[in-house]
């Protein structure tokens, strides 16, 4: 994962640092909603994807709540008095479980998230080749490279979710300004660069040559694709911020519920309650912000290949991800198995 993550910053970060980044102009963005909504109106399978993501992403994270429940109130409470005395290390057991079990389960989402999201890109392919697209033909292209289109979701996802905790307020954060601008540029670096990577995973490519393929196409056509992820970011993070705010409005009208006698908070309860923005945030993005974000970029991919006189070809191989499939199936029951089960087999015991 490392050694992908550092191939496309060590190519993009020093040239996006070169070219001057675009205006932000959401223009550039939501011009194309027209288009994409009127696509998405003519191929309703679009949104169809976009509502599975969206499943998808909420079963998940029903599922890594499951930790929570593992984990007993009064270990919660533990912890947090010791932070209060300025304790080291109160929650580093907690921390450990929450960061393996939200590693398994991102590896789980991973694959549908991707699966349908290439799928999602097929039907501008299959629009500009003047064929009719079906659930079954985009799904189908989808499954014939399932296992990069997996991986480099997961790579992908693991990364957001990483720079996302980062960006959440911390104590003690011994990060120096520079540390984090350099972060923020390296991650800005992968976010760029491998806007091209689904329109090549669409068309067959294998994660590597997918890679290489993503950071040419981005260096090609800098000046489009960094305004359209400057515009998409943006809008994302407004969707993110209004969902902070709902959040705090949520927990200022459940505090008895959210809260125990003592002060502190039934984490479990919490995050339940947290699914209500999560998931009308989560909508906004995978339903509406993201297909519109994927079918822009497929444009501007097969506008790429136009000019370098390169032809698109989807592949129609749909049992190339058979094993990829019974993999996600396997590992899926023995997620649900165990997040059914846990308290049974007393995992909660080991946090005492």
């Amino acid at each position: 994962m490392s050694k992908h993550y550092h191939y496309v910053t060590d190519q993009l970060i020093d040239f996006t640092e070169k070219e001057k980044r675009p205006d932000l102009d959401r223009g550039q963005f939501t011009g194309r909603i027209k288009a994409a909504l009127a696509l998405g109106l003519k191929e309703k399978e679009i949104f169809f994807f976009g509502l599975l993501q969206l499943l998808a992403i909420m079963v998940g994270y029903a599922i890594w709540l499951q930790v929570l429940n593992w984990i007993p109130q009064e270990v919660w409470d533990s912890a947090q008095s010791c932070t209060d005395r300025g304790g080291e290390d109160c929650t580093s057991l907690i921390n450990l479980s929450l960061y393996l079990w939200g590693f398994a389960v991102t590896v789980l989402i991973s694959f549908p998230v991707g699966i349908l999201s290439c799928a999602i890109g097929t039907t501008h392919f299959l629009y500009t080749q003047k064929e009719k697209s079906t659930v079954l033909k985009c799904l189908n292209a989808a499954f014939s490279n399932a296992w990069p289109i997996w991986k480099f979701h997961f790579i992908d996802s693991f990364i957001t979710i990483n720079r996302i905790l980062e960006r959440l307020p911390k104590e003690n954060d011994t990060r120096t300004p520079v540390q984090i601008a350099l972060q923020e540029a390296m991650y800005y670096a992968w976010k760029v660069g491998t806007a091209g990577m689904i329109p090549n995973l669409i068309l067959g490519n294998k994660l590597i040559s997918s890679g290489e393929s993503s950071v040419k196409f981005v260096k090609a056509k800098f000046k489009e694709v960094a305004g359209l992820r400057a515009a998409y970011s943006s809008l994302c993070w407004i969707v993110a911020i209004l969902a902070y705010i709902g959040a705090i409005f949520l927990v200022m009208i459940f505090e008895n519920e959210l809260t125990t006698k003592t002060g502190n908070i039934v984490i479990g309860t919490f995050y339940v309650y947290m699914m209500i923005p999560i998931c009308v945030s989560t909508a906004a993005v995978v339903i509406v912000l993201r297909p519109i974000y994927i079918l822009s970029i497929c444009d501007i991919y097969s506008d790429y290949l136009k000019e370098n006189n390169e032809d698109t070809e989807l592949p129609n191989n749909p049992s190339n991800g058979k094993s990829a499939l019974i993999t996600f199936i396997i590992l899926g029951l023995i997620v649900i198995f165990l997040s059914s089960f846990g308290i049974d087999f007393g995992f909660d015991k080991y946090f005492y």
